[in-house]
């Protein structure tokens, strides 16, 4: 009868320890050091922030600003939760700003500049699934030439009545697909 599989000895000195507890400890430690380096800290937030312009941003900013997106408590930890462990004085009150979405940005750039930064940096882009309209979108009268049987049935199922005419599927009424909040 063969060996069974299930029950081997494991040695525990092979196991490693998880490496997340180290990368935690060095960003930790990198604000704590940017802290010390810059004059200037801020919270931001942000809405589906894609990593391209994010290094456009940092890219743009190399010589004089820090950006850090980590997660939030690892944050509040490196702030300091309270007044008795922050690492400098006030900084304990900017964790509390630390909610959903967010990251710190450090500089030695004025206020001015940074809020003008920041009005400026707002880039639109594609929407990604779940995203909230902010306009109203039509589907209007025209003829959709060549099109397949399962977007025809996607039509009626929103509602429009459609007419097969040989090759060819024409909408017949006009159809609302997305309104804006």
């Amino acid at each position: 009868m063969p060996k069974s599989k299930r029950n081997r000895p494991v040695t525990l000195s092979k196991t490693k320890k998880k490496p997340g507890l180290e990368r935690k400890g060095k960003v930790v430690a990198d604000i704590k050091d940017a802290i010390e380096h810059y004059d200037n800290a801020y919270v931001f937030t942000y809405d589906n922030m894609r990593n391209q312009k994010l290094k456009d941003l940092r890219e743009q900013l190399k010589s004089s600003t820090r950006i850090f997106l980590a997660g939030k408590k690892v944050m509040q930890i490196a702030l300091g939760r309270s007044a008795a462990d922050e690492a400098k004085t006030g900084l304990h009150k900017l964790s509390k700003f630390l909610q959903g979405d967010s990251g710190l940005f450090f500089t030695n750039l004025p206020r001015d500049d940074v809020e003008r930064l920041f009005k400026e940096f707002e880039e639109h882009d594609f929407a990604r699934t779940g995203s909230i309209s902010t306009e109203t979108v039509f589907k209007l009268l025209f003829p959709f030439l060549f099109v397949y049987l399962f977007m025809a049935y996607s039509f009626r199922k929103q509602t429009s009545e459609t007419t097969f005419i040989q090759i060819s599927t024409k909408v017949t009424n006009d159809h609302i697909l997305m309104h804006a909040k």
